[in-house]
């Protein structure tokens, strides 16, 4: 009895372990899709009405997996205006606003094909409304704190991070602090504009860099 239970139990499995093997054979094994930042640089312009200009220039490679080259640049809050989102041919790129909840964003989708270890490189300008509030660690001050988007999917580090940012006509260097914590890496004049400036390399791709700045609300 048991010799004839062990040999209908054998019968039952190899026909099904072959039909697995055939299944597995047939459906491809689909790798993850990974990608690395090679740069992320950012300008900031405050605007006299509190608002401000954001222009991304970013570059990422897609290393393995099959990418559908959809890039998600996130917002710092929602009110938003999308101006362009282009390659660096000027080519105009398609967009899809994804905010939900208190996530602010779009989905960027480049231009196919998406070949692998090819660098892509596209800008997104925005206007954002509302950014500039009062400052209450610096009394007669008014602030602006920017943290550009971040990529906790990439591997490896961002390569290059840059952010300027371009404050209102008039204000003059010893008018200026970083309410962040976060000093400038250099301030310097363009035409009557002051620019503060920071700048990392290897850094963090999932973390924040909480840039920031502080001047007086006259301006």
């Amino acid at each position: 009895m048991v010799t004839a239970k062990r040999g209908f139990s054998l019968a039952f499995i190899l026909p099904a372990l072959s039909i697995l093997f055939i299944l597995i054979s047939i459906c491809p094994v689909h790798a993850a899709v990974t990608y690395s930042v090679e740069q992320e640089w950012v300008q900031v312009w405050i605007n006299n009405d509190g608002s401000i200009d954001i222009r991304y220039n970013i570059t990422l490679t897609y290393r393995s997996g099959s990418p559908q080259g959809i890039v998600t640049v996130g917002m710092p809050r929602g009110g938003f205006r999308i101006d362009y989102v282009q390659d660096v041919s000027g080519n105009n790129l398609d967009y899809d606003d994804v905010s939900s909840g208190d996530y602010y964003g779009i989905d960027v989708t480049l231009e196919p094909p998406i070949v692998l270890n090819r660098p892509y490189t596209f800008i997104v300008y925005a206007v954002v409304p509302g950014m500039v509030s009062t400052d209450g660690t610096n009394p007669g001050n008014v602030g602006m704190q920017f943290f550009p988007t971040t990529f906790p999917d990439a591997i490896g580090p961002i390569e290059s991070l840059r952010v300027t940012i371009i404050l209102p006509e008039g204000v003059a260097s010893g008018e200026v602090k970083y309410p962040t914590g976060m000093p400038f890496d250099n301030v310097f004049s363009e035409g009557s504009n002051l620019v503060v400036y920071w700048e990392r390399n290897s850094w963090p791709a999932y973390q924040e860099f909480r840039a920031g700045v502080s001047f007086p609300e006259n301006y």
